[in-house]
């Protein structure tokens, strides 16, 4: 996956921009940082439990890397009724444990082709859908092998279910998780 952002990428600090782990929620400074993120960059959570009780959901089109400090170390908490990010692009995210969200990625808005997704090192917690995406129009969705979910973990409520249904260019995609 190193092949998404190449080294020597400019690094943003959330911290720089207002965004601090101080129990404050700080989802307007957030978002005003989403709107000046650039193709390219890493937007960085130093570690910290960051509250993003107001957060609205964020289109995310541009090629970005979301990257924290490690699980348990970087902690986003939302209100248990928002979303994080729908993604329509090539995006990496690692790092990060997302507490108390209903979506944190939402792919039910890509129209097209997305080449490479990189989901590498979070945790999922206290969500009700964690990472959702329902899409059935063909040629829209994932490029083949290009969707990478690693070393994740996904703490599911009891009577959860979680159906990620892609269309990708080689065929239809489902991955389905239920707690024993």
């Amino acid at each position: 996956p190193r092949d998404l952002v190449p080294s020597g990428i400019p690094v943003v600090n959330v911290q720089d921009s207002g965004v601090l782990a101080d129990g404050v929620d700080r989802s307007a400074a957030l978002l005003t940082l989403f709107g000046t993120l650039t193709d390219g960059q890493r937007l960085f959570f130093p570690h910290g439990t960051y509250t993003l009780t107001s957060w609205t959901v964020q289109t995310l089109s541009k090629i970005i890397w979301i990257d924290g400090d490690g699980m348990g170390n970087t902690i986003l908490k939302g209100s248990g009724s928002n979303s994080f990010l729908k993604p329509t692009t090539t995006f990496r995210i690692s790092n990060i444990t997302f507490d108390t969200w209903d979506i944190v990625l939402d792919f039910s808005a890509i129209t097209t082709i997305v080449d490479k997704v990189f989901i590498e090192k979070n945790q999922f917690i206290n969500q009700v859908r964690g990472i959702y995406g329902v899409n059935t129009t063909p040629g829209v969705g994932f490029a083949a092998s290009r969707f990478l979910a690693t070393a994740s973990r996904i703490a599911l409520r009891p009577r959860f279910l979680l159906t990620l249904l892609l269309w990708r260019t080689c065929g239809l995609m489902i991955i389905t998780l239920i707690p024993l």
